[in-house]
């Protein structure tokens, strides 16, 4: 949350996708004193920048992952404890 103007606290979202380092991340944390709150269900990604480890390397307690505070899977088998499903075993 980054606080703009008269000290009202703000929420902005971003998406990574298409971004190739996150520095981009750490500049806006650093010039709005902001604070990363990472909502994927889990905090993995093919490039390791964009991981929960790359992320906190980067942002230190800048970074927070509040997996439940996100957006639920589309494919719910994957989730489910008691799920045959193969992908699971990967999680």
């Amino acid at each position: 949350m980054a606080t703009i103007g008269r000290g009202n606290p703000h929420i902005f979202t971003a998406g990574y996708g298409s971004l190739k380092n996150p520095q981009y991340f750490k500049s806006y944390v650093d010039h709005y004193e902001a604070q990363l709150v990472d909502v994927r269900i889990s905090a993995r990604s093919r490039d390791k920048a964009f991981t929960k480890s790359g992320l906190t390397s980067l942002l230190g307690g800048s970074y927070t992952h509040l997996p439940n505070s996100g957006t639920k899977t589309l494919n719910p088998r994957r989730y489910r404890p008691n799920s045959l499903n193969p992908a699971k075993a990967s999680n």
